[in-house]
């Protein structure tokens, strides 16, 4: 399914306590910048859900869910994953979001038995999950943990969120909504009916909460739409305002071989990192450059992302503090715009007057090497090739430049 994919990558987040961070997604493209987080605000009638360690779906007094006769079943032949299939979701996970495996696995069986095909949306089906007791917050962590596992699962996984969200799940809704930026807002899954009622939920959620999240994605939707950059720039600053009283996440895990500690911090909200970067976009669109740059620095340094080290790295001039650091990770992430413009600094500096015979060959060698990686000029070498081998080559020269 089409949105599948990218709700396995958030699914790492949505499942964890509030105060903890997941997962670094694919950091190819600035759109795809994060450090998953979720202290998604939620209503208060389901704050019991996450408050209870283990809550039992199968209660003494609890109905069990019955097919319902007048409707037929949207998964009539799924086979809910084995018990060991959960312990290895909630060990990648990092938790069920407060259910145990067994528990997990039981509000699946019971969700395919009344989703029908009329959809989740359908009173049926809605009135069914109220009676059981199941509630939107187990829902949400078992739609996200199936996605998570990918295959036959996802796509039921997908119908659990939609359902959560029907019931006024926010986290849920929120992360349709990512969804939705990722397939494209002109996608005929974007189109549908399921996904822009969520949308209109996601609407009335900007417009009564003060929602981190909410106000991000909806900056990325104005940008999207075509609104004034002022526009964008106003929600995005609203999602800094609303975000900034939140406590800051745990910082990432120390790579092996680190010297110190980590630098950076853990996000306080969902996609804060995308939100900063996206925020300098806006200002470097208005010409307010020095904002745009503390912006980019506030992810980039603060919060990791490689995108954002580069963005700033390409507004310091050369032999700032924190350029060449910046590309260096920016390079080391895979975008090859940071080899090319360390190449050029290289070369800028074999070019300088005042060095040794030896220092200028070593900045050549050093330029030409970064050109290499950035594709410039063709590699006659019988060194390792493919992304492997530029792997290997570019920790060759971090290594050599003691910046790892």
């Amino acid at each position: 399914m089409a949105t599948a994919a990218p709700a396995r990558r958030a699914a790492r987040s949505v499942l964890l306590p509030a105060a903890s961070v997941a997962a670094v997604t694919s950091d190819t493209q600035p759109s795809s910048l994060a450090l998953f987080h979720s202290p998604f605000p939620r209503p208060s009638q389901h704050r019991r859900y996450s408050a209870m360690r283990a809550p039992s779906v199968v209660r003494k007094g609890r109905p069990l869910l019955t097919p319902d006769p007048m409707a037929p079943l949207a998964f009539p032949d799924f086979v809910v994953p084995p018990i060991e299939a959960w312990e290895k979701w909630q060990s990648e996970l990092g938790g069920l979001g407060g259910l145990t495996p067994a528990d997990a696995r039981e509000v699946a069986v019971q969700y395919s038995r009344v989703a029908t095909k009329a959809g989740f949306s359908s009173p049926r089906t809605l009135d069914k999950i109220t009676e059981s007791n199941t509630g939107p917050h187990p829902l949400f962590c078992v739609g996200a943990a199936l996605i998570q596992g990918g295959g036959k699962g996802a796509h039921m996984g997908l119908h659990m969120l939609l359902a959560a969200s029907t019931l006024g799940h926010t986290p849920s809704t929120l992360i349709l909504m990512d969804d939705f930026l990722r397939i494209g807002t002109k996608s005929s899954t974007a189109r549908s009916r399921p996904i822009q009622d969520a949308m209109d939920r996601f609407k009335r959620i900007v417009a009564t909460q003060n929602n981190p999240t909410a106000f991000t994605f909806a900056g990325i939707l104005a940008k999207v739409d075509g609104k004034p950059t002022a526009t964008v720039l106003e929600l995005l600053d609203k999602a800094i305002q609303a975000g900034n009283h939140l406590p800051a996440s745990p910082p990432p895990p120390l790579p092996l071989g680190s010297p110190g500690p980590p630098e950076q911090r853990g996000p306080k909200w969902y996609k804060e990192a995308f939100c900063h970067h996206a925020r300098g976009d806006a200002l470097l669109a208005l010409g307010r450059t020095e904002e745009a740059a503390a912006a980019f620095a506030v992810a980039a340094l603060e919060l990791g992302s490689a995108a954002s080290c580069l963005e700033l790295a390409k507004l310091l001039p050369p032999g700032a503090r924190d350029r060449e650091h910046c590309l260096l990770r920016a390079a080391q992430a895979g975008y090859r715009e940071a080899c090319r413009v360390l190449a050029s600094d290289w070369a800028d500096r074999a070019a300088a007057e005042g060095l040794s015979e030896r220092e200028r060959v070593d900045a050549r060698r050093m330029s030409h090497e970064w050109a290499l990686l950035a594709g410039n000029v063709a590699d006659t070498s019988d060194g390792p090739r493919g992304p492997g081998g530029f792997r290997r080559r570019l920790m060759d020269l971090s290594n050599s430049l003691r910046l790892t």
